[in-house]
Formats: structure tokens, sequence, C-alpha cells
């Protein structure tokens, strides 16, 4: 059985070193990729202001196909971080039930990323799970302190929801 590696495989973007780039989960044309030009508001912007090195690995579609198990759209890894990103096209009314998807989500990559990978904590200080909910752009959600501390003793990620992410 091959084990799945997350960091060296065919689905990783080139290291990019742009101020500024996208994220873009068209569901007509799947996996996630970045690209340097707005398409259009539903995408998640990646600020990167100190031009890091920054990788972005597809991981539903490329990396993970089929439907189990679930896991999150992609990953963006640097020097001493990794930031999973979940990405949602739905209507705020349907905003509670896409956080509880998008966190399973996010929650189940991880387990995954812990089994193949045990070393994580070490290899990235910095670990961030984003959930962008893109139908809203530049939305921000507050997320109860509990429900972050509740996530980040589970997965040893924090919890972030935001159309922005910033490297620094």
């Amino acid at each position: 059985m091959t084990v799945l590696d997350f960091f060296q495989n065919h689905c990783a973007e080139a290291p990019q070193s742009n101020t500024k780039f996208f994220i873009v989960d068209d569901r007509n044309q799947p996996p996630a990729y970045t690209t340097t030009e707005r398409i259009d508001e539903k995408i998640t912007e990646v600020e990167n202001p100190n031009r890091e090195k920054v990788v972005f690995t597809p991981i539903d579609h490329c990396l993970i196909t089929g439907n189990n198990p679930r896991r999150c759209d992609g990953m963006l890894t640097g020097e001493n971080f990794l930031f999973l990103v979940e990405i949602k096209d739905r209507k705020r009314k349907r905003f509670a039930a896409a956080k509880r998807e998008a966190k399973e989500q996010l929650t189940q990559t991880i387990a995954l990323l812990r089994k193949t990978h045990p070393e994580l904590n070490n290899l990235f200080p910095k670990r961030k799970a984003y959930l962008s909910f893109v139908r809203i752009p530049g939305f921000v959600r507050s997320i109860e302190h509990s429900e972050k501390e509740e996530f980040k003793g589970q997965t040893g990620f924090i919890f972030v929801i935001n159309t922005r992410i910033i490297i620094e």
C-alpha cells in the first residue's frame, strides 16, 4: 500500500512568491488552483507581503479522489507554515450547515495528515485551518473562543473564517 505524501506529490503547484494571488475552486473545473488574476468575486485572496515562497497543493480531486475520507480543497505551505483551505459557496442563511461541513472536512484532512506525517508539528509551527465563505466577498465571521479552543485542542490547528489569508 502506498503512503500518501502531502508534501511531495504530482498535485503541488510550483512555488510562488507573489505578493497577492487567489485560490479558485470552480465546481466545473476541479481541482482548486491558484491564479494571479481576480477571476470574479467568489475567490479566496492570499496576501504574501514578505514574498515568501508558497506552494499550493489541491487536495480534493487531485491528491485525494473519491468520496472517502472527506477532505478540504487544498493547502498552502511555506518554510514554517501549513494552512488548510476549505472554500464554500453557499448563501448566508446556510452558513451554519456549511461551517459544520467545512469543519468536518478540515478535521478529517488533519487526521490524515497526522497519520501520514507524524512530525507535522515540528515541520510547521504555524498551522491554520481556513473556511473561506466566498459567496460574500470580504466575509469574516468571528468564532466563539470556546469553539476555537476546542478545534485547536482536537487538531492542533487554529480555525479561521475569512475570505482572505495573510501569510506572515
